[in-house]
């Protein structure tokens, strides 16, 4: 019986230049202190963000999705199945609940939590902002979608494996699940930090047979394609003012383009690109959002920033597999964050780098570490990435 670390090492084998042991030891360390936290786990915490019924957000659903990934935890773990338990008595009512929720659920079983990731969907479809963009969200109406009676039947399709050469073969897939806009308008714009885990709560559900409206995906394409500076770069561009007035402020919600908005945003624009069957690997905007990353390129800390660190280095290592490259320009992006991480983590297991703002801390920063090290993001093909570099 293959365990789960081992099916890891199939689909993202071992690099070269990183010792895959002290990979693994980190990793067990880091979700051991996880779970140590057991009060942080299932508190919430007020962020008082607009547009949001209850002003909460909760780690939990980042803490499940780092766990299923982390290939120490199966599904019926008794851990995971606590959080899982925690997250589906919820209410969904922000962004990133949502899209984390969805993309932690269709890790660990997306026929079983179909109707939950549709909820989710929902969610997401009914809160995206009249410009594409989405903000923190609001509670909408979800009743209409019930946990059904009967697992839902799987259908039978030409899948992949993700070993060194990918083989066709037949694997079961959640069936389609139709989810429509119930809310005639969400609010007139948001940020590009909500908007870009809704395109990874959005990936989540379309690959867990919800069906979307299309124009969903068109205007959120949309939305990063206008909202890209001339630099190739994207900056937090709140209330979708997208135009790059004003000098560089490196704590504020400038539009100027920084690290962590712009593998973000890159990423997004591969998956909508994606999913409405474009030509995502050859986009002009997508290599011209990669040589940004490659010209201002920093393992060890988030570039024209002075915070967020750990989540800019989840955003490239999102970016790298989804777009399927080992290297910006000519810089390793893997073997350089990774041994980087290795170096810092604390001794007793987790990460952090003194950057408390809003949810960013210890737990969310040892959970985007953790993702970073294991690889977590399925590439948008099915093949090991690639080792070339990015060229236009």
């Amino acid at each position: 019986m293959l365990t789960l670390l081992t099916l890891i090492a199939l689909q993202n084998p071992a690099h070269p230049k990183v010792d895959q042991a002290r990979v693994d030891a980190a990793i067990e360390k880091g979700c051991a202190w996880l779970l140590k936290q057991t009060n942080d786990l299932l508190r919430e915490f007020p962020h008082g963000k607009r547009n949001q019924a209850e002003a909460t957000s909760a780690f939990t659903e980042l803490i499940l999705l780092t766990l299923a990934h982390s290939g120490f935890y199966p599904d019926d773990h008794p851990d995971v199945q606590k959080l899982v338990d925690h997250v589906l008595k919820k209410e969904i009512q922000s962004t990133y609940t949502a899209s984390l929720q969805a993309m932690a659920l269709a890790k660990i079983d997306p026929i079983k939590h179909q109707w939950r990731i549709a909820q989710c969907a929902q969610f997401l479809v009914d809160n995206q902002c009249e410009n594409g963009q989405w903000d923190y969200g609001e509670k909408v109406p979800l009743g209409h979608i019930e946990p059904p009676k009967e697992p839902p039947k799987p259908i039978e399709t030409q899948g992949a494996t993700f070993s060194r050469k990918p083989e066709r073969r037949t694997k079961l897939v959640p069936p389609p699940f139709p989810v429509e806009r119930k809310r005639k308008k969400g609010p007139p714009a948001g940020d590009n930090s909500n908007s870009q885990y809704a395109a990874l709560g959005l990936r989540a559900c379309l690959e867990s047979g919800i069906v979307v409206p299309r124009d969903v995906l068109t205007r959120a394409r949309d939305w990063w394609l206008k909202s890209q500076n001339k630099d190739g770069g994207w900056g937090y561009n709140e209330h979708g003012v997208h135009d790059e007035a004003g000098a560089d402020n490196v704590r504020g919600g400038s539009n100027s383009s920084y690290g962590s908005m712009s593998v973000g945003a890159a990423g997004a624009l591969c998956i909508y690109r994606y999913f409405l069957k474009e030509n995502w690997f050859g986009d002009p905007p997508v290599l011209r959002g990669l040589d940004w990353i490659a010209r201002n390129y920093d393992v060890k800390k988030n570039p024209r920033k002075e915070w967020a660190y750990l989540y800019y280095l989840y955003g490239m290592e999102r970016v790298g597999m989804l777009y399927g490259t080992e290297k910006f320009g000519a810089h390793e992006w893997y073997p350089d964050g990774a041994n980087h991480l290795l170096d810092t983590q604390k001794p007793e297991g987790h990460w952090a780098f003194g950057e408390w703002h809003g949810a960013l801390g210890p737990l969310s920063e040892t959970c985007f570490a953790i993702l970073f090290l294991r690889r977590g993001t399925v590439p948008l093909v099915p093949k090991k990435i690639s080792t070339g570099t990015v060229k236009e």
